[in-house]
């Protein structure tokens, strides 16, 4: 039986809480802004600038494979 290729898919898991806030195959402007929304609602001591860059969120999240 062939296997079928599938892109990988990861999940985002926040370094403070540990909580998984999403398992996707790639993190876009949707995905940004709501793991934006969680640091600034849940972890308010974290430091964002107005217009956060991806590394700046990035930062504060481990994203590893997942089976999703």
């Amino acid at each position: 039986m062939e296997r079928k290729a599938t892109s990988p898919v990861f999940a985002v898991t926040c370094a403070k809480c540990h909580v998984t806030l999403l398992t996707t195959p790639r993190i876009t402007d949707p995905e940004l802004q709501g793991m934006e929304k969680h640091l600034r609602q849940r972890h308010p001591d974290v430091r964002l600038s107005g217009v956060p860059a991806l590394g700046e969120v990035l930062d504060h999240y481990r994203v590893t494979p997942s089976q999703q």
